[in-house]
Protein backbone atom coordinates (compact mmCIF):
# COMPACT_ATOMS: atom_id res chain seq x y z
CA UNK A 1 0.00 0.00 0.00
CA UNK A 2 2.68 2.48 1.03
CA UNK A 3 4.79 1.59 -1.99
CA UNK A 4 1.85 2.29 -4.27
CA UNK A 5 1.05 5.51 -2.47
CA UNK A 6 4.60 6.61 -3.14
CA UNK A 7 3.23 7.43 -6.57
CA UNK A 8 1.50 10.30 -4.79
CA UNK A 9 4.30 11.66 -2.64
CA UNK A 10 3.83 12.87 0.91
CA UNK A 11 4.47 16.33 -0.48
CA UNK A 12 1.69 16.24 -3.07
CA UNK A 13 -0.44 19.32 -3.41
CA UNK A 14 0.85 22.81 -2.84
CA UNK A 15 3.48 23.63 -0.22
CA UNK A 16 3.26 26.76 1.88
CA UNK A 17 5.86 28.77 -0.03
CA UNK A 18 4.72 27.72 -3.49
CA UNK A 19 1.06 28.34 -2.73
CA UNK A 20 1.38 32.07 -2.05
CA UNK A 21 -0.67 33.76 -4.73
CA UNK A 22 -1.30 30.71 -6.92
CA UNK A 23 -4.05 32.45 -8.91
CA UNK A 24 -2.96 34.79 -11.65
CA UNK A 25 -4.28 38.30 -11.27
CA UNK A 26 -6.50 39.88 -13.90
CA UNK A 27 -5.10 43.36 -14.67
CA UNK A 28 -7.08 45.95 -12.72
CA UNK A 29 -7.76 48.05 -15.83
CA UNK A 30 -9.42 45.02 -17.48
CA UNK A 31 -11.55 43.78 -14.60
CA UNK A 32 -14.59 45.85 -15.51
CA UNK A 33 -14.29 45.51 -19.28
CA UNK A 34 -13.95 41.77 -19.75
CA UNK A 35 -14.46 38.50 -17.95
CA UNK A 36 -11.50 36.17 -18.05
CA UNK A 37 -11.35 32.64 -16.72
CA UNK A 38 -8.94 32.53 -13.77
CA UNK A 39 -5.75 30.57 -14.38
CA UNK A 40 -3.67 28.65 -11.89
CA UNK A 41 -0.05 29.66 -11.61
CA UNK A 42 2.58 27.01 -12.21
CA UNK A 43 3.21 26.73 -8.45
CA UNK A 44 -0.20 25.06 -8.12
CA UNK A 45 1.03 22.11 -10.19
CA UNK A 46 3.59 21.13 -7.57
CA UNK A 47 4.42 17.45 -7.06
CA UNK A 48 3.22 14.25 -8.69
CA UNK A 49 -0.42 15.31 -8.87
CA UNK A 50 0.64 18.36 -10.86
CA UNK A 51 2.80 16.20 -13.10
CA UNK A 52 -0.13 13.86 -13.68
CA UNK A 53 -2.34 16.82 -14.59
CA UNK A 54 0.19 18.11 -17.11
CA UNK A 55 0.42 14.62 -18.59
CA UNK A 56 -3.36 14.51 -19.13
CA UNK A 57 -3.76 18.10 -20.34
CA UNK A 58 -2.76 17.70 -24.01
CA UNK A 59 -5.12 14.74 -24.44
CA UNK A 60 -8.25 16.04 -22.74
CA UNK A 61 -10.83 18.79 -23.16
CA UNK A 62 -11.15 19.17 -19.39
CA UNK A 63 -9.80 22.19 -17.55
CA UNK A 64 -6.41 21.27 -16.01
CA UNK A 65 -7.47 22.92 -12.73
CA UNK A 66 -10.43 20.52 -12.53
CA UNK A 67 -8.19 17.50 -13.12
CA UNK A 68 -5.73 18.76 -10.51
CA UNK A 69 -8.36 19.35 -7.81
CA UNK A 70 -10.30 16.16 -8.54
CA UNK A 71 -7.09 14.15 -8.24
CA UNK A 72 -6.21 15.81 -4.93
CA UNK A 73 -9.70 15.00 -3.59
CA UNK A 74 -9.67 11.37 -4.76
CA UNK A 75 -6.11 10.83 -3.52
CA UNK A 76 -6.97 12.27 -0.12
CA UNK A 77 -9.90 9.88 0.23
CA UNK A 78 -7.82 6.90 -0.86
CA UNK A 79 -4.95 7.76 1.50
CA UNK A 80 -7.38 8.04 4.42
CA UNK A 81 -7.20 9.83 7.75
CA UNK A 82 -3.83 8.48 8.87
CA UNK A 83 -1.42 11.11 7.48
CA UNK A 84 -2.11 14.46 9.13
CA UNK A 85 -0.66 17.59 10.63
CA UNK A 86 -1.71 19.54 13.68
CA UNK A 87 -2.70 23.16 14.06
CA UNK A 88 -2.68 23.74 17.81
CA UNK A 89 -4.96 20.98 19.17
CA UNK A 90 -6.73 20.24 15.87
CA UNK A 91 -5.83 17.31 13.63
CA UNK A 92 -5.96 18.05 9.90
CA UNK A 93 -6.00 15.10 7.49
CA UNK A 94 -5.91 15.02 3.68
CA UNK A 95 -9.70 14.83 3.24
CA UNK A 96 -11.10 17.84 1.41
CA UNK A 97 -14.31 19.18 -0.16
CA UNK A 98 -14.65 20.41 -3.73
CA UNK A 99 -17.37 22.06 -5.81
CA UNK A 100 -16.75 22.41 -9.54
CA UNK A 101 -18.73 25.04 -11.43
CA UNK A 102 -19.08 24.94 -15.21
CA UNK A 103 -21.51 24.90 -18.11
CA UNK A 104 -23.71 21.81 -18.19
CA UNK A 105 -22.59 19.24 -20.80
CA UNK A 106 -19.78 21.53 -21.95
CA UNK A 107 -17.37 21.96 -19.05
CA UNK A 108 -16.33 18.28 -18.91
CA UNK A 109 -16.57 18.23 -15.10
CA UNK A 110 -17.33 14.51 -15.06
CA UNK A 111 -14.41 13.79 -17.37
CA UNK A 112 -12.00 15.42 -14.94
CA UNK A 113 -13.29 13.12 -12.19
CA UNK A 114 -12.84 10.13 -14.46
CA UNK A 115 -9.13 10.84 -14.89
CA UNK A 116 -8.59 11.07 -11.13
CA UNK A 117 -10.48 7.85 -10.41
CA UNK A 118 -8.60 5.99 -13.13
CA UNK A 119 -5.29 6.94 -11.52
CA UNK A 120 -6.37 5.96 -8.02
CA UNK A 121 -7.93 2.71 -9.26
CA UNK A 122 -4.54 1.61 -10.55
CA UNK A 123 -3.09 2.22 -7.08
CA UNK A 124 -5.84 0.60 -4.99
CA UNK A 125 -8.63 -1.26 -6.75
CA UNK A 126 -10.61 -2.23 -3.58
CA UNK A 127 -11.04 1.42 -2.58
CA UNK A 128 -12.24 2.35 -6.05
CA UNK A 129 -14.70 -0.55 -6.15
CA UNK A 130 -16.26 -0.18 -2.70
CA UNK A 131 -15.63 3.28 -1.22
CA UNK A 132 -16.87 5.63 -3.94
CA UNK A 133 -20.53 6.52 -3.51
CA UNK A 134 -22.89 8.81 -5.41
CA UNK A 135 -25.56 11.04 -3.93
CA UNK A 136 -26.19 12.89 -0.66
CA UNK A 137 -29.57 12.71 1.05
CA UNK A 138 -29.22 12.90 4.84
CA UNK A 139 -26.74 12.95 7.67
CA UNK A 140 -28.00 9.58 8.86
CA UNK A 141 -27.48 8.10 5.43
CA UNK A 142 -23.93 9.41 5.40
CA UNK A 143 -23.21 7.88 8.81
CA UNK A 144 -24.63 4.56 7.60
CA UNK A 145 -21.88 4.37 4.98
CA UNK A 146 -19.15 4.49 7.66
CA UNK A 147 -20.97 2.80 10.56
CA UNK A 148 -19.21 0.69 13.18
CA UNK A 149 -19.76 -2.96 13.94
CA UNK A 150 -22.91 -3.56 16.03
CA UNK A 151 -23.40 -6.35 18.57
CA UNK A 152 -26.38 -7.56 20.56
CA UNK A 153 -26.25 -10.19 23.30
CA UNK A 154 -22.70 -11.01 22.30
CA UNK A 155 -23.61 -11.59 18.65
CA UNK A 156 -22.73 -9.47 15.67
CA UNK A 157 -25.93 -8.08 14.17
CA UNK A 158 -24.23 -5.71 11.73
CA UNK A 159 -20.61 -6.04 10.58
CA UNK A 160 -20.51 -2.31 9.83
CA UNK A 161 -17.84 -0.83 7.58
CA UNK A 162 -14.27 -1.57 8.59
CA UNK A 163 -12.95 0.75 5.89
CA UNK A 164 -13.96 4.27 6.91
CA UNK A 165 -12.57 5.91 3.79
CA UNK A 166 -15.29 7.37 1.61
CA UNK A 167 -15.42 9.45 -1.55
CA UNK A 168 -18.86 11.01 -1.92
CA UNK A 169 -19.82 12.59 -5.21
CA UNK A 170 -22.87 14.52 -6.36
CA UNK A 171 -23.08 15.34 -10.06
CA UNK A 172 -25.62 18.11 -9.47
CA UNK A 173 -24.81 20.33 -6.48
CA UNK A 174 -28.28 21.86 -6.74
CA UNK A 175 -29.63 18.51 -5.55
CA UNK A 176 -27.58 18.78 -2.36
CA UNK A 177 -28.76 22.35 -1.78
CA UNK A 178 -32.37 21.20 -2.17
CA UNK A 179 -31.80 18.43 0.36
CA UNK A 180 -30.34 20.89 2.87
CA UNK A 181 -33.53 22.97 2.68
CA UNK A 182 -35.70 20.12 3.91
CA UNK A 183 -36.93 20.66 7.50
CA UNK A 184 -34.96 18.56 9.96
CA UNK A 185 -32.32 17.44 7.47
CA UNK A 186 -29.04 16.72 9.29
CA UNK A 187 -26.62 16.58 6.36
CA UNK A 188 -25.03 19.98 6.99
CA UNK A 189 -24.54 19.50 10.77
CA UNK A 190 -22.98 16.07 10.15
CA UNK A 191 -20.55 17.51 7.60
CA UNK A 192 -19.55 20.22 10.06
CA UNK A 193 -19.41 17.89 13.07
CA UNK A 194 -16.44 16.68 15.07
CA UNK A 195 -14.73 13.55 13.63
CA UNK A 196 -15.26 10.43 15.70
CA UNK A 197 -18.60 11.49 17.22
CA UNK A 198 -21.07 10.41 14.55
CA UNK A 199 -24.02 8.81 16.34
CA UNK A 200 -27.28 8.43 14.39
CA UNK A 201 -30.44 7.94 16.39
CA UNK A 202 -32.08 5.81 13.74
CA UNK A 203 -31.21 3.04 11.31
CA UNK A 204 -32.20 3.07 7.61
Amino acid sequence: MLEKLALIRAGWGIDAEASEGIWEEIPSEDRHTRVEKPRLKEAAYHGLVGEFTRLIEPHSETDPAAVLFQTLIASGSMIGSGPHFRVEADRHTVNEFLALVGDTSKARKGASRGHSIRLCRRIEEPWAETRIKEGLSSGEGLIWLVRDLAEKDGKIVDPGKADKRLLLTESEFASTLSVLERPGNTLSPIFCGVPGTLEPNWRP
